[in-house]
């Protein structure tokens, strides 16, 4: 009974927080007031006119409108490469670098899905939260449309009065459909099996039944059709594969869009793809097999070992998921050490006597939220006049920013007219400067640092609140707009829906795609974001900021995070135990600044915050830390054995604070009592101690479910035990409606012996067994119904 009862309770919980999640609202859709100006990049002819600004700046599709196009672009799992004789597509299999240093895809040969005509160009006629669609125009009215999605396994072209030419590259057809012709041959159906002399194999498959005439090199089609062009995976076999290829060939997405509502406590998030025909096969990513549950999404035997590990093939015209939000503020999550507060006390009174910022954005940002820091550490040790004193420091770096007659300034923040974003004004002079934010580089990290400090100020003084409120919430919308509505920024500038994580890179052109370096100051921008939105009361910047924390940090420390018990890489770049940054076709263990250990895993490590012990976990740390003390011995700079030492604070306090005490000097963005705050207020070490919040609890339940998950690369393969959990999960709650049902009947017999006058009301309670598996409660972040 009492077990019943207490299922019942939770339901009956669960089902309030997920009424409270609301769709997110403009933070602002007024006119940007900083400083207008245009542009000098302007959107090539690579852009349909029919599009209109704003425009976006950092997908992951970005080099198509870049430099003529010329670099590829990576769907995952393919390579595309928009030439103007059609599209060249590869998939070429995985390498890990010898030394361990990187994982790449070398592009060997290829397919380009061509036409028999000459192209008159092609454009960006479309896009959305998924993809781009490209289209190839030609004299008259012919066309060819191609709509490019994330997690693809076939890639589509639509034939309009053009005939298709299916041209392969640096390799020989050896067959087609089995018929073995070295001078070519005729072949009539909808499906071709495509032997190449480099041992790969692709299908053509056809939406009209079309006769094909090749030779070693061209496949030429009979008429116009819709082609779509798929890779066996190299971890598959024909016989294997080409079944399920089969099946969804004729089901054809051409776009997808995401809808998020957040609450206090839960994200929930759907992307629902848009398609023709039946309902699509797109493969899902190591962290979405986290989250969709296989009772509520189809799961395929279709596996491609992708850059980020196993993709499964998934057909469901929805994917849906919840995650459970990071329950953190201002305030550091352990007590400062007694013994260490008065020691730290006088070093803030030192640290404050720098005040110093630097120009540009992103040191300025990173020095500003240095003094944030040290106003909350003193607020904390309770020094109202310490707090004071950093707060003005604070107002007086932030106050020439937002005066506009400021001469003697030597960088601006504008608001850019033709891309719609806020640049600043010498990386807009030279792309060179600001760390390339004048291209929309970086801009999350920069102005992420920036919110920080400002919520900080912010909740402290409610003056300085309004008179900034505008020009501060134009930096928020550029970061991390999450509504159409706003008109003046695009929609989630960096973050990307499908990968789960942020896209550093603006509008500068890359042979690897997109990339991201710093996963911990990118958690660090939406940590701003969240606490500045907290500041001013606006619940939709809160709220935004907290989802978006809550999905990079299950990102982060899926895809830059390794332990020996869990990693989506090869043990030849696992050992690395993290990542330096992440590429559309490339995991690296290198920096922009350097190559070296110490500067890969620290940039993913700073700045130390409140947030930081939940992202560098006693688990991950514990194994990390050999890795970089055997690194540290090489010699770094201060700064960087500094952050190497605050990183062992989470393993060996004792022995960080003893070290840290040999460091002369520190990056711009820290300081001494902050790296002492930090050392002193780590809990006991217990490296067995589940996370917080990560790849794991938040979606199954228990670590140990998680891992029998992770071990499974096709989770199609619990679709039986799913049925029967939800067959489990039905009778217990049958079970429980029966016992409800009981003593509801003898409650009513009792109370109709003892009042004549009662009346009977008949309730009824439904009960469903969602997002529930053999594994655990897979998709259901909540951990509530596997309690």
């Amino acid at each position: 009974f009492f077990s019943c009862f207490r299922m019942v309770i939770l339901l009956f919980f669960l089902a309030i927080q997920l009424s409270l999640a609301a769709k997110l609202h403009p933070f602002a859709t007024t006119e940007p007031t900083w400083p207008h100006v245009e542009h000098r990049l302007k959107p090539s002819a690579l852009w349909d006119s029919k599009l209109k600004p704003p425009y976006p700046t950092n997908q992951w599709w970005q080099d198509v409108v870049l430099e003529k196009g010329k670099n590829p672009v990576f769907n995952r799992p393919y390579s595309i490469t928009f030439h103007d004789n059609g599209p060249l597509v590869g998939m070429p299999p995985k390498l890990v670098a010898a030394n361990g240093h990187f994982i790449s895809k070398w592009w060997k040969d290829g397919v380009t899905v061509g036409f028999t005509t000459e192209s008159t160009g092609h454009q960006v006629t479309d896009y959305d939260d998924m993809g781009v669609t490209v289209t190839y125009h030609f004299e008259g009215k012919g066309q060819v449309v191609v709509p490019a999605l994330h997690g693809m396994p076939y890639v589509t072209a639509i034939y309009t009065k053009v005939i298709p030419l299916i041209k392969f590259i640096m390799n020989d057809i050896f067959s087609v459909n089995g018929i073995i012709a070295p001078s070519g041959g005729q072949t009539k159906g909808t499906s071709f099996v495509v032997k190449t002399t480099s041992s790969q194999v692709w299908i053509v498959y056809t939406m009209d039944k079309v006769t094909f005439t090749w030779d070693n090199h061209t496949m030429t089609a009979s008429e116009p059709t819709t082609v779509r062009l798929a890779a066996i995976p190299w971890v598959m076999s024909v016989k294997d594969a080409k079944p399920i290829l089969d099946k969804y060939a004729k089901c054809i997405p051409t776009g997808g869009t995401v809808d998020v509502d957040v609450g206090d406590h839960y994200s929930e998030t759907e992307i629902n793809w848009e398609y023709t025909g039946c309902v699509p096969l797109i493969l899902a990513l190591p962290h979405h097999q986290d989250v969709l549950s296989s009772l509520h999404h189809t799961y395929t035997h279709l596996v491609y070992d992708g850059i980020l590990g196993k993709m499964v093939g998934v057909a469901s015209a929805k994917w849906s998921w919840k995650q459970k939000l990071v329950d953190i503020g201002w305030k550091g999550l352990h007590p400062v050490a007694a013994d260490k507060q008065a020691e730290i006390v006088a070093q803030i009174k030192k640290d404050l006597e720098f005040t110093g910022m630097a120009p540009d954005t992103y040191s300025f940002g990173k020095g500003v939220c240095r003094i944030a820091r040290i106003a909350l550490i003193a607020e904390e040790l309770k020094q109202p006049a310490l707090v004071d004193q950093a707060n003005r420091i604070m107002y007086n770096a932030f106050e020439p920013w937002f005066r506009e007659d400021c001469k003697d300034c030597l960088d601006k923040i504008m608001y850019d007219t033709t891309w719609y974003g806020t640049p600043p004004k010498k990386g807009l002079d030279d792309w060179h400067e600001d760390f390339g934010a004048g291209w929309y580089n970086d801009h999350h990290f920069h102005f992420g640092y920036w919110l920080y400090a400002a919520s900080v100020l912010a909740k402290n003084n409610q003056t300085w609140r309004e008179e900034t409120k505008d020009r501060l919430v134009a930096l928020a919308r550029d970061i991390a707009n999450p509504s159409h509505k706003d008109p003046w920024f695009p929609v989630y500038r960096h973050f990307d829906w499908y990968a789960g994580h942020s896209w550093a890179s603006g509008l500068m052109a890359f042979t690897d795609g997109r990339n991201q370096e710093s996963s911990s100051e990118c958690l660090n921008a939406w940590y701003g974001l969240m606490l500045y939105g907290k500041a001013i009361k606006n619940k939709d910047i809160e709220r935004t900021g907290a989802s978006l924390l809550a999905h990079e940090l299950r990102a982060a420390k899926k895809y830059w995070h390794s332990t020996s018990d869990s990693s989506v890489y090869p043990e030849g770049f696992s050992r690395n135990k993290g990542v330096g940054m992440i590429w559309g076709d490339k995991v690296d263990y290198n920096t922009w600044f350097g190559a070296g250990v110490v500067y890969a895993l620290g940039i993913n490590m700073m700045p130390f915050t409140p947030m930081s012990e939940i992202y560098l976990d006693q688990k991950w740390m514990g194994e990390t830390w050999p890795v970089l003390k055997k690194a540290l011995a090489v010699g770094y700079s201060d700064d960087w054995s500094a952050v190497v030492y605050m990183g062992m604070a989470v393993v060996d306090p004792k022995g960080a604070w003893e070290k840290m005490k040999k460091i002369g000097h520190f990056d711009d963005g820290m300081s001494r009592s902050n790296a002492m705050w930090w050392i002193a207020s780590r809990p006991p070490y217990n490296p067995h101690k589940i996370p917080m919040i990560g790849p794991k609890d938040t979606a199954n339940g228990t670590d140990d479910q998680a891992k029998d998950t992770d071990k499974d690369a096709d989770p199609s393969s619990s679709a039986a035990g799913g049925a029967w959990g939800a067959l489990q999960w039905l009778a217990a709650m049958v079970g429980c409606l029966v016992v409800i049902w009981a003593l509801g009947l003898l409650a009513h017999g009792y109370i109709m012996s003892r009042s004549a006058d009662l009346t009977d009301e008949s309730h009824s309670f439904v009960g469903s067994p969602e997002r529930y598996d053999s594994t655990g409660l897979r998709g259901d972040s909540t951990g509530l119904l596997g309690a």
